[in-house]
């Protein structure tokens, strides 16, 4: 008896062993699956946050498409790329100052491996930031780097020609210019900037002859610079003539009466290139009655 006793308590232990091992601790198991679902969802809400910001990007709705990328930075889920795409909305609808630390940011996660693209991209936002900021030396120095990536960014040759303007070296803008206008023939920015700087030069035949070659689809930044060739070359005939067509009689008048001022300030003495550089810096207002 004692024998049999033993042996069903023996049995009886190994049961409840066996029972033990059958059905195992799955609690880490269910923790990791329970994690991954959550990176799942987290990978699948970020995916839909980007297409939106880029559906709103693409439609042209910077604003939109910028509190997007914003929410996105403040959950920390852009990455690399993203970061450039985030800054570069951001700069048509954020101050400067509130885009140079984007560009910053997405130079500094994707330094390691930047293509020559982005190398460009980044450089071209932070010299346009702080060109409007009208830090020069920081605005040459990283358009500069576009160039050094892409000789022929029509953008940044512009800039750097704008900045070398500042600089008193009209020369070297005309260069800039001439060769973005060579890349892009149909660049009234360019175009217009490069007969500034014949104004500039008191070189005013020639602004004459580049401006009045393409009258036809200059805008009105054109139109207002080729009235003043013709002024500053006493033709305000001409001058009127031309304004007459786009404004009012008063308003071309008016505007007559500026450029001839301009014009007699130079015949007294005044530096040509002050003159001109006084000019575009306050724009001449179109309606009525400003």
């Amino acid at each position: 008896m004692p024998k049999l006793t033993l042996l069903i308590c023996m049995t009886l232990t190994l049961t409840l062993l066996s029972g033990c091992a059958g059905h195992p601790d799955l609690s880490g198991k269910t923790a990791a699956q329970a994690a991954q679902k959550t990176e799942q969802a987290a990978l699948k809400a970020t995916k839909e946050a980007l297409n939106l910001a880029h559906m709103l990007r693409d439609n042209g709705r910077y604003k939109a498409a910028f509190e997007v990328y914003r929410k996105m930075d403040e959950q920390q889920t852009l990455k690399d790329a993203f970061l450039l795409e985030y800054a570069t909305v951001a700069s048509f609808v954020v101050k400067p100052e509130g885009v140079i630390p984007l560009y910053q940011q997405a130079d500094k996660a994707l330094a390691e491996h930047q293509t020559d693209e982005q190398r460009e991209a980044i450089c071209m936002g932070l010299g346009r930031a702080y060109l409007q900021m009208a830090q020069r030396k920081k605005a040459t120095g990283y358009l500069d780097c576009v160039l050094a990536v892409n000789p022929h960014n029509v953008t940044a040759l512009n800039g750097a020609a704008v900045l070398a303007g500042f600089r008193g070296q009209t020369g070297q803008a005309r260069t800039y210019l001439e060769t973005a206008l060579d890349i892009d023939p149909d660049n009234t920015m360019v175009l217009n900037n490069l007969a500034m700087t014949y104004l500039a030069g008191a070189d005013y035949g020639q602004a004459i002859d580049l401006l009045r070659v393409q009258q036809q689809r200059l805008n009105m930044s054109g139109r207002l610079n080729l009235a003043l060739a013709y002024i500053l070359h006493e033709r305000t005939d001409q001058a009127r003539v031309l304004l007459n067509t786009y404004l009012t009689k008063n308003k071309t008048e008016q505007i007559i009466t500026q450029f001839e001022a301009v014009r007699d300030r130079i015949s007294q003495g005044h530096p040509v290139a002050t003159e001109i550089a006084a000019l575009t810096q306050a724009p001449i207002r179109l309606v009525e009655g400003e």
